[in-house]
């Protein structure tokens, strides 16, 4: 065999191992891409049956390998504000927004934490970005009218829970919630009428359904709806509910 016959030789096995790498990285690359998010999509089921020590320390595991993934940041925000960790979730949606803007359902989120924080101002605020995004959202409507409540803004409460039944006409939190708004307008009337109408719906006569006014004890008698739930909702409005 010649030297020239030789180096052809060389030159084709090298090109062989060459091309036979390119293959293995490829064929490495792609899985590793599927299980990063198979990694992502395990963190989500977690959160989503409930078990977030689990999903935070996945999907921390997966935000190791992918620091500039806004899904990621966004889920784990998510996790923490469930777990009442408001001001990590926090930070965790800003490190997100650096990489995708927020959309509907993660502004609500953030709003959430702000209430958490007792912060109804900044709650306000990203609720009402939040169904500028999705004005379809009957819950978000009412998350804000209960913001607003809590800011004393009392026409702007009674609008949002009406948007939020206009969206979901049996909403028995949002028809109780807009009784105790028109009840700050001094529109006691209405109010009372949203408070009968709120129990007609309650089937179960739930407390969490926070039908009750903040009538004065000395004008309650024990018998009536209207008294029962009573201390149930002054305990609720200092502890935000969001079931």
């Amino acid at each position: 065999m010649t030297l020239r016959q030789i180096v052809n030789v060389l030159m084709m096995a090298s090109a062989l191992v060459g091309s036979q790498a390119a293959i293995q990285n490829v064929a490495l690359a792609t899985p590793r891409g599927e299980s990063e998010d198979a990694l992502l999509e395990h963190a989500r089921t977690l959160a989503q049956a409930g078990s977030f020590t689990e999903a935070e320390r996945t999907a921390r595991q997966y935000l190791a390998r992918n620091e500039t993934s806004a899904e990621g940041h966004f889920l784990l925000g998510y996790i923490l504000f469930k777990v009442a960790k408001p001001g990590d979730s926090l930070q965790e949606y800003t490190k997100g927004a650096k990489y995708k803007d927020p959309g509907a359902a993660e502004l609500k989120v953030v709003a959430l934490d702000y209430v958490l924080l007792e912060d109804y101002a900044d709650a306000d605020h990203w609720l009402t970005q939040s169904v500028a995004k999705d004005p379809a959202d009957a819950e978000t409507w009412y998350y804000l009218g209960r913001a607003q409540y809590n800011e004393n803004h009392f026409a702007d409460a009674t609008q949002s829970f009406a948007r939020c039944l206009a969206l979901d006409p049996r909403h028995v939190k949002a028809e109780a919630n807009l009784g105790l708004a028109l009840e700050g307008l001094h529109r006691t009337d209405e109010a009372t009428a949203a408070y009968r109408t709120a129990i007609s719906w309650d089937e179960h006569g739930a407390p969490q359904a926070l039908i009750a006014p903040r009538a004065k004890p000395d004008e309650c008698s024990p018998d009536t709806p209207r008294c029962r739930f009573h201390s149930v909702l002054r305990k609720a409005w200092k502890t935000p509910c969001f079931s």
